[in-house]
This record gives structure tokens, sequence and C-alpha cells, in this order.
């Protein structure tokens, strides 16, 4: 996990110049209804636009507000280095330790990987509120030795989902 600065507010541009090209455009608020509220909603703005003409000229001019505020500072926030992205929605985590040397940066890649879910502030940052707060099983093991204890805590965890799944 590494500190990263993040600019929010040209995400915030971004998201604004995409809803203003949504809303100039033909049905542009259909489409905006749809991204932002789902497609019933959309389809319900497409068979019916003129209820919602204010709403369209209120959303681009506050989009021309928004645009005209100062820009926010640099925010630090946590995230995945890019050689681990992917981590941090694993459900199993093993970490294949091949020499006894190996060891020690395993079992502190093992104590990263669950903090992803223990840590309010990493959390939050790194999976938001589309994460989910089931804890990862995550084991230094070698997978060579039947014998390792890792590898054993991890087959059994593959062995309870796979049995808990209906084979159809």
């Amino acid at each position: 996990m590494v500190r990263q600065s993040y600019d929010a507010s040209a995400a915030d541009r971004r998201r604004l110049e995409h809803w203003d090209e949504l809303l100039r455009r033909p049905n542009g608020l259909s489409a905006w209804a749809e991204d932002m509220l789902g497609a019933q909603v959309g389809a319900m703005v497409e068979r019916n636009p003129s209820p919602f003409e204010d709403i369209r000229a209120n959303l681009i001019a506050g989009i021309k507000k928004a645009r005209a505020l100062p820009r926010g500072p640099l925010q630090q926030r946590w995230a995945i280095s890019e050689r681990w992205q992917g981590i941090q929605r694993a459900g199993l985590v093993v970490v294949n330790v091949r020499h006894q040397d190996q060891r020690g940066s395993a079992e502190q890649l093992v104590q990263d990987v669950l903090r992803l879910r223990r840590e309010p502030e990493l959390f939050d940052d790194i999976l938001g509120w589309r994460g989910s707060r089931i804890p990862i099983t995550a084991v230094a093991a070698d997978l060579q030795d039947p014998n390792d204890a890792g590898r054993k805590k991890a087959v059994a965890r593959v062995r309870r989902v796979v049995l808990s799944r209906p084979l159809w």
C-alpha cells in the first residue's frame, strides 16, 4: 500500500464535462438520468421529456457555476501499488514461500493484506463503498510442503467455498 496524491477537483471536472456533454445532446437528459438513476428512470424521461426540461436547465446552470469554483488542493489517500492491483478484491491470498529467507517478507505482505479490511482509513480509500467487509483469508505458505500450516488453511478455505456452492 502506498500514499498517493489525488486530485479530486480533476475527477469532478471530468464528471462535469461528461454531464455537460450528455445534457446538451438531444435526449441527453434521459441519458444522464440513465447514468445516474438507472435505465427505468432514463426510459421514463425519454418517453416524456417535457416535464424535465426545468431540471435540465438547472443542471446546466449548476455545471456552469461548478466550473467557476476554485480548484481544490491535492488530497493524500491510500492506494494499492500497481504491482499488486486487484489484490484488494481477493477473498483468499496465498503468498508462496519457496525459501525460508522469504518467510519474513511474505508474512509482512500477509499482514498488509489483512489490514485492508481491518483499518477504516485503508478500507475507505482503497475499497470505498463498494468494498466488502468479509475478512480476507491470507496466508504465507510453502505450497510444495503438504504439511505446511498455511497451505492446509488455504486448501480448507477453498474446500469450504467449493462445497458451499450448488453444482449447477
